[in-house]
């Protein structure tokens, strides 16, 4: 269990609108691996300040990227 990133904190179970303020959450797993942060510009039912989902890592016009290093 990985605590610190603000899912486990945030969320209660990570799927549906199970963050803080009832926002959308959805953890990522092996088929769509990387995190989507705050939810995308276009979809304010599931954007929000603890709002997170899962992303397949394509290149979109709504959604913004950061690269994020993890020390073990």
């Amino acid at each position: 269990k990985i605590y610190g990133d603000a899912v486990r904190e945030t969320s209660t179970a990570g799927v549906g609108q199970t963050s803080w303020y009832s926002d959308y959450s959805y953890v990522p797993g092996y088929d769509i691996p990387f995190f989507e942060r705050g939810g995308g510009w276009y979809d304010t039912a599931d954007a929000g300040l603890f709002s997170f989902g899962r992303s397949n890592g394509y290149i979109s016009y709504y959604n913004g990227f950061r690269a994020v290093l993890v020390a073990q």
